[in-house]
């Protein structure tokens, strides 16, 4: 075992900061590091699982994600990290849905190799249709078109299998563990198997 190091966890995406903050001695991740990240399967009271298209962002321009980003300090921090206000405010910034906090369940913990963060997963259910959520529109325009997903055990397996490589390293993750949850093992075995 080599030593730990917890880069990955603790340095910043802001690139004001790694300009005035060289590193010389660790250039593994000139470009910085990327802060946790959350995501969620969010399903429409009319069971649909919501997916969006991103726009030219930094991170997966163009591919399907489900609803999510990174941790941002000044919003999310108070006296620790906090996944529940952080996976609110991304809620709410891309769809315009205000979540209750009794309303969702952490389903794991999926690692990004290409741009290393790590993402903590969730589900959760509103009590809005599909078309409801698709009239409402977030505060931050990072939504280029928002989908859904039948939350059936065929049509999720389909969406996966269709877009596999052309889902985020992390959204593809959360839908399995979704799927885990709710269809059971051996769904998510078979599917896992097809892939």
């Amino acid at each position: 075992l080599g030593d730990t190091r917890y880069k990955e966890y603790v340095a910043t995406r802001r690139p004001e900061f790694r300009r005035s903050h060289p590193s010389e001695k660790d250039q593994s991740f000139p470009e910085g590091a990327n802060p946790l990240a959350v995501c969620a399967a969010i399903v429409t009271s009319d069971a649909k699982i919501l997916v969006e298209r991103r726009r030219g962002l930094d991170v997966y321009p163009g591919c399907y994600h489900v609803i999510g980003g990174f941790f941002e300090r000044d919003k999310d921090d108070g006296m620790s990290p906090n996944p529940a206000k952080a996976i609110q405010r991304e809620v709410w910034e891309e769809t315009g849905l205000r979540l209750a906090r009794s309303r969702f369940t952490c389903l794991g913990l999926v690692y990004d190799l290409a741009t290393p963060h790590p993402e903590l997963c969730f589900t959760a259910a509103v009590d809005s249709t599909f078309a409801e959520v698709s009239r409402r529109r977030g505060t931050d325009g990072e939504v280029q078109h928002l989908e859904f997903v039948e939350a059936s055990p065929e049509s999720l397996r389909a969406f996966i299998l269709a877009n596999h490589g052309n889902l985020s390293a992390t959204g593809e993750p959360c839908l399995l563990l979704y799927g885990k949850r709710r269809f059971g093992s051996i769904w998510f075995d078979s599917l896992l198997a097809d892939i």
